[in-house]
């Protein structure tokens, strides 16, 4: 199936869908679009570092005491077994859904079959008629009224990068905007304090334009130890809350805070508890791809994991 053809599946009853390519901003949002579509109340998002058979197939196949709907996210740069899709596929009824995103180009026919028809493969966007109807698309998703010469603007500015158009996108959701908006707002500073945006990050339900914003102003590994450092003063307050049953921050960090800081952290601390080992195999990842590649990678690199690791935190 081609994206052409993708608006009728939205309108379809399915259970399972694998969605693969090379265009980050048409993976970006056709996953968007079926998350809304399924609407799950319980969802796991496995990312290729911590995939298993066993820990997809359990949370599928067990009932849960909170929710009756469970939307199983898997994304991976690997193509996964026949095998073990064709057993996850067998689990997926009205009530438990399974997407695979697969950021690979070439041909997954095999794979293809396996999801009886059930796919979508995306390309990069060529030519300027195609990255305006993926601009397009993505205004329509969220609800962004914005005109040709504005979408047509954007894809210039960002040198034909409509993962990064996408992004300043993002802003405007619900919004209108023209092109002399838009030539306003991006020849703005997108500075933003780190540690407002990481309670931010921690506490809010949308945080897209605060990645946007952060990414634009900081050095990507710059930006990636101060995520370290600031998870990692979390993961110490959790173990020692653990050992002790209470916090002293004075013997745990070695300081004492402000208060309205050390109710923050408390409270960030309690959201992030048994989720510390995937925050840290996912920072890991992506230090390691940042590492591998170019510097013209690494912003939109940056991006992806932030989203997934707000992903991993609120769900």
């Amino acid at each position: 199936m081609y994206e052409k053809d993708f608006p009728r599946v939205l309108n379809q009853k399915i259970d399972y869908f694998f969605i693969y390519g090379s265009c980050e901003l048409s993976l970006f949002l056709r996953l968007e679009q079926l998350k809304k579509k399924f609407s799950c109340e319980q969802k796991l998002f496995l990312s290729q570092s911590d995939y298993s058979l066993n820990t997809a197939y359990d949370f599928l196949s067990q009932n849960s005491i909170f929710s009756n709907s469970k939307l199983l996210i898997i994304e991976s740069t690997k193509a996964l077994s026949s095998k073990d899709l064709k057993a996850l596929i067998s689990l997926c009824d009205d009530e438990k859904k399974l997407i695979f995103c697969l950021r690979n180009i070439k041909a997954q026919a095999d794979i293809e079959k396996v999801f009886n028809g059930y796919f979508l493969r995306v390309f990069d966007k060529k030519n300027t008629n195609e990255r305006m109807n993926i601009l397009n698309d993505f205004c329509a998703f969220y609800n962004i009224k914005a005109s040709y010469e504005a979408l047509l603007f954007l894809e210039r500015n960002y040198e034909f990068d409509i993962f990064k158009a996408g992004c300043e996108l993002l802003k405007y959701k619900n919004l209108s905007l023209n092109i002399n908006d838009l030539k306003e707002q991006v020849s703005e500073d997108d500075f933003i304090n780190f540690d407002d945006f990481f309670f931010a990050f921690i506490f809010n339900d949308e945080v897209n334009n605060l990645i946007y914003s952060i990414v634009n102003s900081e050095d990507s590994i710059a930006l990636l130890n101060k995520l370290y450092s600031q998870f990692l003063r979390l993961f110490s307050i959790i173990a020692y809350v653990k050992e002790n049953a209470n916090i002293d921050f004075k013997v745990c960090l070695g300081y004492t805070p402000p208060i309205d800081v050390c109710k923050k952290l408390e409270q960030a601390a309690r959201i992030i508890d048994y989720k510390t080992k995937d925050i840290l195999l996912l920072l890991q990842e992506c230090e390691l791809d940042l590492k591998r590649h170019s510097s013209d990678y690494s912003q939109q690199k940056m991006i992806s994991q932030l989203i997934k690791l707000h992903f991993l935190i609120k769900n």
